[in-house]
């Protein structure tokens, strides 16, 4: 005799499958590792299939896990609309969602309006992650990501938001002192700050060489704050 599962059953199933790493399943339901493990084990038990391969890499779907994803997904499918007709909205959205972007970017456009979003989506809870690197999207780090350089491959939707350009900036001080460069040989008589080599995380933020190839930063840093 099989041991009945409940649709919650399901949700666990389907968040493992989507992310491969009982972790990120564990943070989208607000659980905990051990308690999404121990609801796969449930659900193998109770269906008397294997549905996961377990690796160091993480959970692989099994070719009857694959097949079961949709069966599981036409269940959370009817689950979402019998929700929607309850509450009488037809647009009600829910669950976490996790925005990679660059630092400053996220701290000093995206941050201030962000209220404006959650006020509009009370349900909906957003994670924004500036450390300094593009989280994956193919292996569900981020579910949507802000980046400089669009995707090279890979089944993603993307458009440009705005052009983006790099400057040489200098105060006031400094140039009194120093003086205004007036031409590319002049920049090798300056100081320049720029991002530490071996952390740059996109093409375009590599833009020292582009101004001069012999200029050496003598102030490197992987945030944009402290520079």
């Amino acid at each position: 005799m099989r041991t009945p599962f409940t649709w919650d059953d399901l949700q666990f199933f389907l968040a493992v499958a989507r992310s491969g790493q009982l972790s990120t399943a564990a943070r989208q339901l607000r659980t905990s590792h051990a308690t999404v493990s121990r609801r796969i084990d449930r659900l193998e038990f109770s269906l008397k299939v294997k549905l996961f391969e377990r690796n160091p890499r993480g959970y692989v779907l099994t070719p009857i896990g694959h097949r079961f994803v949709e069966t599981a997904e036409k269940v959370e499918q009817e689950a979402e609309r019998l929700q929607e007709e309850i509450s009488g909205s037809a647009t009600l959205q829910r669950g976490v969602v996790r925005l990679s972007a660059p630092e400053g970017f996220s701290n000093f456009f995206l941050a201030p309006r962000l209220q404006d979003l959650t006020t509009r989506y009370p349900n909906i809870s957003l994670e924004l992650v500036t450390i300094q690197q593009i989280m994956s999207l193919s292996r569900k780090e981020a579910d949507l990501a802000v980046v400089l350089d669009p995707p090279k491959a890979g089944p993603y939707y993307f458009e440009q938001l705005t052009d983006y350009h790099l400057r040489i900036f200098a105060s006031e001080t400094y140039l009194e002192k120093h003086g205004t460069p007036q031409c590319p040989e002049d920049l090798l008589n300056h100081a320049f700050i720029g991002y530490i080599q071996d952390m740059i995380f996109a093409p375009g933020l590599d833009y020292l060489g582009d101004i001069h190839p012999r200029i050496k930063p003598g102030f490197q840093s992987s945030s944009i704050f402290s520079r």
